[in-house]
């Protein structure tokens, strides 16, 4: 087995966590995202750079990539962000801070992205 295979294998599936919301009196999953997700969620951020877009749906944009069922899949597709920014706000601000928590988002990632898309790439 090559070393990328044995990577594959290593890392296995996203990790998937049981939240318990309180104030839906219900459990509901988060999972980690996959590379290209978050990557694609940081794209985002940066072409909103510099305006109050930055923080538009924020937490729903985020919670519709996390957000699952037990074995990981998916629960919201991309089109649902207005489905969950409609939610009420403490149970969707208890989700985003267990599925920031399990990948490892903080509020200076935001910041950092907003810093670093105001750069010109070089040779431009």
């Amino acid at each position: 087995m090559g070393l990328a295979e044995q990577i594959v294998a290593a890392a296995g599936k996203p990790r998937v966590e049981k939240v318990h919301v309180p104030e839906w009196n219900m459990d509901v999953h988060v999972r980690e995202l996959l590379a290209g997700e978050r990557d694609r969620f940081e794209g985002q951020q940066a072409q909103n750079r510099g305006s109050a877009k930055l923080y538009q749906n924020f937490r729903a944009r985020f919670l519709v990539l996390t957000v699952c069922d037990e074995s990981g899949a998916r629960a919201f597709q991309d089109n649902q962000i207005d489905t969950i920014a409609a939610l009420p706000a403490a149970g969707v601000d208890r989700l985003f801070d267990a599925a920031c928590k399990l990948n490892r988002i903080g509020p200076s990632d935001v910041e950092d992205l907003e810093k670093n898309s105001d750069k010109t790439p070089s040779g431009e």
